[in-house]
């Protein structure tokens, strides 16, 4: 396993939930809530998310986390996290970075 997993991991979160500011939070949230209007939007987006569950997974499977007992569910798990995340960043709500709510997140599972 190594750091190669855990590089990997911590660089997709922190480019693919990290928002720079309230206002781009509020800019992305708002293109998913929106795309969410339409069933092929929603369709898409399904598909999307159910490609990223399956590389974290991959790339949780790939650390040492004995309390992580389900891979799957812990990548289900991460990903609403950081959509949650990303909502409280919008309402500016003791913004956390991504990449430390994955660090929360990997605690618990070691």
């Amino acid at each position: 396993a190594g750091e190669q997993p855990l590089d990997e991991l911590r660089a997709y979160v922190a480019a693919s939930f990290g928002a720079p500011s309230d206002a781009a939070a509020v800019y992305a949230l708002g293109e998913v809530l929106g795309d969410l209007r339409s069933p092929t939007l929603t369709a898409a987006l399904r598909e999307g998310w159910a490609a990223q569950a399956h590389y974290l997974e991959q790339l949780l499977r790939g650390l040492d986390l004995p309390r992580l007992l389900d891979a799957h569910q812990g990548a289900l798990l991460l990903l609403d996290a950081l959509h949650g995340g990303l909502f409280r960043h919008a309402a500016a709500l003791e913004p956390t970075p991504a990449t430390a709510t994955l660090d929360r997140l990997l605690e618990t599972w070691r």
